[in-house]
Formats: C-alpha cells, structure tokens, sequence
C-alpha cells in the first residue's frame, strides 16, 4: 500500500505545479490557456530536481542542470576546490564563491587556475 503525503509535502507538490503553470503557460486570445512564447527566467526544467536549470556555455552550446567549476593547479594536477551551481548561473558567481580558495591557494602553488564544465 502506498504511503499517504503529509500536509507540508501536498504544499510543496502544488507550489511546484503551480510555478510550473505559470512559468509555461498564458491566457489564450480565445479563452482558456496557451504555452507560452520563450522561456521564463530562472525556469524550473525538472520536477524530480527543482535547483535544476538551463544555461548556456555559448550562444550555441545549451547546458541542461548545473554547471562544475573546479579550481586547479596546472603544475600538479591537485584539485584545489570544486563549485557546483545551476546552469543558469553567471560564471562569476562562481569566480566570487572560489575566490578565497584561490587566494589561500596562490601562497602554496603558482598556477590556480579555474574551469568551467557542465556537471
């Protein structure tokens, strides 16, 4: 038999679809509703992961979840500190959340150096 939902997770669930609606639907001119032209900012992609997001890498290059940004230093290898973010996040919200690691980390190795990649 399966478990009954509780209030606060019934509350959660109709939240989700409600924004889900309303990010992806209008009136239509005759009535009732329609999808929408474009895309909503900071658009829920997943309702089984709701952080998740659409980015881009470039105006071609489409990232679907979240992005890995990972400090490193070239002459070893070593991996200094990895951010993970939504996709739809600027890279320099990134740069910002990694930014003491690299300076604590230019006293010890020469190179730091960050990269972005899709996660």
């Amino acid at each position: 038999m399966p478990e009954l939902l509780d209030e606060v997770e019934i509350v959660g669930a109709l939240r989700l679809l409600n924004r889900i609606i309303e990010q992806d639907t209008e009136p239509g001119p005759l009535g009732g509703y329609r999808i929408k032209k474009g895309v909503a900012p900071d658009r829920v992609i997943s309702i089984s992961d709701p952080d998740m997001r659409h980015g881009r890498k470039s105006s071609s290059q489409v990232v679907k979840g979240y992005k890995r940004f990972d400090v490193c230093d070239l002459d070893s290898g070593l991996t200094l500190c990895v951010c993970v973010l939504p996709a739809n996040m600027p890279e320099a919200v990134a740069r910002w959340a990694t930014t003491s690691v690299r300076r604590r980390s230019v006293s010890r190795f020469e190179k730091p150096w960050l990269n972005a990649s899709q996660a």
